[in-house]
Formats: C-alpha cells, sequence, structure tokens
C-alpha cells in the first residue's frame, strides 16, 4: 500500500478537492450513485460541502495569516498486481477514519483510472468537532503507517504486492510542496516554513515550539538574547517566515488561566481537608460495594 498525505490550505479547498474526488473516475453503484465513505458527515456534497465549512469555523487556533491546513487529502493505493475490491479500500479507509474519529471525514474510491493502481481518496478535516488541528507529526504519520499495514495483513494476507513501504513516495507533506515538486522547484526555505508552519499550529507556548522544531531537525539562533529564527544554509528570521511568537506567549497564557481555574477536583480536596474522617468512611463504603460487583461478576 502506498499513503500520501497533502495539507490543503485556503477557504476553496473544500470545494475544489470535493470536485476533484467525485470527478468521472469515481466509483459508483448500479444506480450511478457515487459510492462514498462518510464519517461524522452525512448528506449530498453540496451539504458536506458546507459541514467541512462550518466545522472549520470552530478552529480554535488561527493563523495570523489565514494559511490554516483546512484539509488533509488522503491517498491510500494498492497495487494493480493484487486481486483487489472495493470493500478492501472502504474498510481500509475505515481503519484509517477510526484513527481520528473527532475529525470529518469523506471518502471515494478510484478503481479503474488507467494506469494507476486502485485507491481512495480519503479528504480529513483540518480541525477536530472540539476545533482543535487534526494535523499529522512526522510520526504520527508513520505510527498510522505502521498500524494501517498490521491491519492490512491482518485482513488480507492476499494483498502480496500492497505491503505498505515506508520510503520518500509515502510521507507526508503539503500542498505546495506537493506541487513544486512535481515542478522542480522546491527550495529549502519553502520546506522551512512548512515545518514552522506545523509547529506553529501544534504549539501551546514557546517552548513546545522550539522543541518541535528541534525534532524536525532545526536549529534556532539568538539575537539580543532572544530566539529569533532558525538557522540552515542561511539564518531566517521568525518574522519572515510567518511565525508569531507572541501568539503561542497568549496560547500559554490562557492554558495557565485554565489550570489555576477553580475546579470540582479542587473543591473535593478542601472537603477532605475539612471533614477526613467523614470521607475515608465514604470511600471505604464505595470500595465494599465495588468488591461486591466484582465478586457477584465472578
Amino acid at each position: 500500500m502506498m499513503i500520501k498525505s497533502i495539507g490543503a490550505k485556503g477557504g476553496g479547498s473544500f470545494s475544489y478537492l470535493l470536485d476533484y474526488v467525485n470527478r468521472d473516475a469515481a466509483l459508483r453503484d448500479k444506480n450511478n450513485d457515487i459510492i462514498s465513505i462518510k464519517h461524522n458527515v452525512f448528506g449530498s456534497p453540496e451539504e458536506i460541502l458546507e459541514q467541512f465549512k462550518a466545522n472549520e469555523a470552530g478552529r480554535v487556533h488561527k493563523r495570523g495569516d489565514g494559511n490554516n491546513n483546512m484539509l488533509l487529502h488522503m491517498i491510500f493505493s494498492l497495487s494493480n498486481k493484487d486481486e483487489v475490491t472495493s470493500d478492501m479500500l472502504i474498510r481500509l479507509s475505515r481503519e484509517y477514519m477510526k484513527m481520528y474519529p473527532d475529525a470529518l471525514h469523506y471518502g471515494v474510491l478510484h478503481m479503474s483510472e488507467p494506469g494507476k493502481h486502485p485507491h481512495s481518496h480519503v479528504l480529513t478535516s483540518g480541525v477536530d468537532m472540539m476545533g482543535y488541528s487534526t494535523r499529522q507529526s512526522k510520526q504520527d504519520f508513520k505510527n498510522m503507517k505502521q498500524e494501517l499495514e498490521r491491519i492490512s495483513r491482518e485482513l488480507y494476507p492476499e494483498l502480496v504486492y500492497s505491503n505498505i513501504e515506508h520510503g520518500k513516495d509515502e510521507r507526508s507533506i503539503s500542498e505546495n510542496e506537493w506541487q513544486m515538486t512535481n515542478a522542480g522547484k522546491v527550495s529549502r526555505k519553502s520546506e522551512i516554513e512548512q515545518i514552522v508552519a506545523d509547529s506553529m499550529e501544534l504549539a501551546t507556548s514557546r517552548d513546545t515550539f522550539f522543541g518541535l522544531l528541534r525534532g524536525e531537525g532545526l536549529e534556532t539562533y539568538e539575537r539580543s538574547g532572544k530566539v529569533a529564527g532558525i538557522r540552515d544554509n542561511r539564518n531566517y528570521r521568525f518574522a519572515t517566515l510567518g511565525a508569531d511568537l507572541a501568539e503561542l506567549d497568549q496560547r500559554e497564557q490562557r492554558l495557565n488561566e485554565i489550570v489555576n481555574e477553580p475546579n470540582i477536583e479542587q473543591e473535593l480536596t478542601q472537603t477532605l481537608d475539612d471533614n477526613v474522617t467523614e470521607e475515608q468512611e465514604r470511600l471505604n463504603e464505595l470500595e465494599e460495594y465495588d468488591r461486591g460487583i466484582d465478586e457477584t461478576i465472578l
């Protein structure tokens, strides 16, 4: 199996990609309706388009330039040397969707395009239904591939030519990098910009941001005692790369506020401090009750 993940940016990504995956090559049933795979969406392509847009509107962390990943365009391809059925591709696509249960997913099968392997296209929302990013880190992407490989071999051992190849063609890339690679114009700055943008989307503080960059093999440099940018074959300032560190400070402040807000656990702790004996007796009763349930089940 070959797996590609392409990040799609811009509001036009929704309508463009829905039209693209639903084109004439899409597999259809006997009523000429497109055979689709849906998770957390319903209705016609037009209705699904509006559901993706509405979900994106609830995004919690938004980049200052508005250049967020609106969609992940996943492609799952099996070898045409194997006897591939639509049920196989549907099952494997659904297994992927289960890994991101809170996201919106819409998939379509392409089984008979000339010169191409049977494959499915799955569009995954850029944020889940709580508004948090579904962006995959390199490690997330690797783990997902390995899990799908395990499931594929377990369910369909007959797919002898469709084992996942962990090579450069299956890595997670951005839509811009995909387009530029095909044109032979990928620049180092573009690669760094994408890593910085992805790290900004995931980070909750400056420390986590710098840690994500280090995890991608990028070194930072300082100016006037403060981290100012990326050091590679040249220095790139964060401002030039589109990273607003002040936004990270705001995220960290809000996170600290949430952590420090009074909550039920604190109230219960105070109650225990005020009346330890009474609470301990209550807990002893609960433990006795639980033991009774366990004995009944056994």
